[in-house]
């Protein structure tokens, strides 16, 4: 099945936003129903896709859903509760492989405005991801 078919459809089941606000589309339920899917997941002979639903829902939502304006909940995490639209993270670099507390990409604001400094690299899952992804949350230094 083509990865936006099934994120499609993982959307529409709700499992995209188990424990995310309804305010914008998720479930509003506790995290032990997220695991309860996880565990599911696991039973999956499939790395790619498990690690992709993961990886969307664990690693790349959680700062959006935290930081984000209600401006950019309203037009990225709704779309990506509904299955809409996949999001990937940047994590791996060159010196520190995907080892988060040997980050080097740094960013500075300049007025209302982020300087972003610094490489990504890609990893097998974030370069799945990616290919497909229409938004990536980048973890870098403030």
């Amino acid at each position: 099945m083509p990865s936006k078919e099934l994120f499609k459809k993982l959307g529409n089941a709700g499992l995209l936003g188990i424990h995310r606000d309804p305010e914008y589309g998720g479930l509003g339920l506790d995290y032990g129903h997220s695991i309860a899917f996880f565990e599911e997941l696991g039973k999956i002979e499939a790395a790619g896709p498990t690690t992709a639903i993961t990886v969307h829902t664990d690693m790349a939502l959680p700062a959006l859903v935290r930081f984000g304006s209600d401006y950019l909940k309203r037009n990225y995490l709704v779309p990506a509760i509904a299955g809409d639209y996949l999001a990937c993270v940047g994590v791996s670099e060159i010196s520190g492989g995907s080892d988060v507390a040997a980050l080097k990409t740094t960013a500075k604001r300049e007025g209302d405005d982020l300087v972003i400094n610094g490489m990504k690299v890609s990893r097998w899952w974030w370069w799945w991801s990616s290919k497909r992804a229409l938004f990536l949350n980048c973890l870098l230094l403030l």
